[in-house]
């Protein structure tokens, strides 16, 4: 039995629909929170096992729900990231030291917020709803949005985990290819659904069976 299972990532937000598969692809066990207010998330955390690590991932008027809740100390809770929250919590004691804080802004917001365990990114040029492909009402940014997605995981990668070692799946990867010459261990060392962008000749290869070929 795993002494140490996946990490829960809870995922609010303020629509029905939401993209999880990225999350889930980092090795997350991922429970979504449509149209999520202040109680849903809460009673959330609450039901989070005994010694399973826990972040949260809030949109809109949802981070402001997180960002209110991690005032607090919370069971397990460890992470909140939030994704342009229209206001901040009036918190006089900031947020819980033992809870990493992470928002994401608009350079257009008219707040920001600092302290201990408090990290904030602005973007330039976007609005709220620029990393939701789906339901961002349009405002999907991909630059912005795959630059927030990083800054994200890093933050989860160093509070919840799961820790990886790129160095030696990129040597495991090599080995397999140029050494050994054995596509299905090369093909072990990748992502579920790799691609290759070969940008002189302006060709793309996204479906595994593509990339195996390719290999």
């Amino acid at each position: 039995m795993d002494a140490h299972p996946p990490s829960t990532l809870i995922i609010a937000t303020d629509t029905a629909h939401f993209n999880t598969a990225p999350w889930a692809a980092e090795g997350y066990t991922i429970l979504h929170l449509p149209f999520a207010n202040a109680r849903k998330i809460e009673n959330a955390t609450d039901d989070i096992e005994p010694n399973t690590k826990c972040a949260l991932l809030a949109f809109g008027k949802s981070a402001f729900h997180a960002l209110s809740l991690a005032t607090s100390s919370l069971p397990s809770l460890t992470a909140v990231i939030a994704y342009y929250p229209p206001m901040l919590p009036g918190t006089p004691g900031g947020f819980h030291p033992g809870i990493k804080i992470l928002v994401h802004l608009p350079a257009s917001a008219p707040f920001s917020c600092s302290g201990r365990g408090v990290k904030v990114n602005v973007y330039e040029g976007v609005e709220a709803g620029f990393a939701e492909e789906e339901d961002g009402g349009g405002k999907y940014d991909k630059i912005a949005a795959g630059l927030a997605y990083s800054r994200s995981l890093a933050v989860l990668r160093g509070t919840v985990g799961p820790e990886v070692d790129l160095e030696g799946i990129w040597s495991e990867h090599m080995l397999s290819e140029f050494v050994e010459k054995d596509v299905d261990k090369t093909m072990a060392t990748m992502v579920e659904e790799p691609y290759v962008n070969h940008i002189p000749t302006c060709n793309y290869y996204p479906p595994f069976v593509c990339i195996f070929n390719y290999a």
